[in-house]
């Protein structure tokens, strides 16, 4: 069954067995926290069944959601060195199922299973693919907020009221870099 998961393509057999061997399964109801953000990360969780948001504050207090993650999907951060803190809030959206890893236990087995190493960093490098499609987005709708602000300044000057459509614009453009910036910051973190 696990084989089916991205993470243990190609890992050998005995080390499949030694790597689940070493894990231990884990029930979350639906709208649990799995962990919060400036939790220190002390486990690495894959998700076996369900689905998880990741969710972190926006600079208004609303909830973001970066990531949301289904089966066979590592939740949160992949750092394994010391004082390393989870950067945003894992929750549980439905009931799921997951394989909880001690830290340094997952470590060891990254270390010494060259295909297991190797599934991480494909893991890594679509996490990276998703936020540079994240960031082209954005930057598509920052690019459509300054066309909107240019417009509002034409039509303000028009008929004399160019301060309240310009600030509008102008606080929405700020605040969707701000959020950018928030999410590759977060997102690199992990």
């Amino acid at each position: 069954m696990i084989e089916r998961f991205a993470l243990f393509a190609e890992v050998p057999t005995d080390d499949c067995e030694a790597i689940l061997f070493a894990a231990r399964e884990k029930n979350f109801s639906r709208e649990e926290i799995i962990f919060s953000k400036g939790d220190p990360v002390r486990e690495v969780i894959m998700l076996l069944s369900g689905c998880v948001k990741v969710v972190q504050t926006g600079l208004y207090g609303n909830e973001i959601i970066p990531r949301s993650h289904g089966a066979g999907e590592i939740i949160g951060s992949l750092l394994l060195r010391q004082n390393n803190h989870q950067c945003s809030t894992a929750q549980a959206v439905q009931p799921s199922t997951a394989l909880v890893w001690e830290a340094t236990a997952f470590e060891k087995f990254v270390a010494r299973v060259p295909a297991f190493r190797r599934n991480i960093i494909r893991a890594l490098e679509e996490r990276l693919r998703e936020l540079e499609q994240r960031s082209r987005e954005l930057e598509r709708r920052l690019r459509e907020a300054q066309k909107l602000l240019r417009l509002s300044d034409r039509l303000g000057r028009s008929n004399g009221h160019l301060g309240y459509a310009r600030t509008f614009w102008t606080v929405f453009l700020w605040a969707a870099i701000g959020l950018l910036l928030l999410v590759v910051w977060e997102t690199l973190k992990h």
